[in-house]
């Protein structure tokens, strides 16, 4: 997908864990494993981490990756002090975006500038 995430094909056929959130410096990284092939699996890292919602040590079945609409970013851009006086304009020109993870409970949010993926946390 040209957004970032992949597009990928059986979703509820991989295993997701949060691997590593370097608060500091705004990086989050997400290990994504398919649970039939071992060699079929990647990291989502998420740059420009400007809020998180969500459990950080758990592991799920199901990579159900999505965006939200710019509608959704604004609000939950707007909790964020820094953001309070900034224009709706000047935020969704800012290039946030709102990730979501659909799980079984519930929904984790990821408020980030962009996802990347990769085969390793060495950047």
């Amino acid at each position: 997908m040209a957004n970032g995430l992949r597009d990928l094909q059986n979703p509820e056929l991989y295993s997701c864990k949060i691997f590593s959130y370097h608060k500091g410096h705004g990086r989050l990284y997400i290990h994504v494993g398919h649970l039939e092939d071992k060699d079929n699996s990647f990291f989502y890292m998420f740059r420009s981490v400007h809020y998180f919602a969500g459990q950080l040590y758990f592991r799920w079945t199901g990579a159900y990756f999505s965006i939200a609409s710019d509608k959704e970013m604004l609000k939950v851009a707007r909790r964020l002090e820094h953001m309070n006086h900034r224009s709706d304009e000047y935020i969704v020109k800012s290039q946030l975006r709102l990730y979501k993870i659909k799980l079984p409970q519930d929904t984790t949010l990821i408020l980030a500038g962009d996802v990347r993926v990769t085969d390793s946390t060495n950047y």
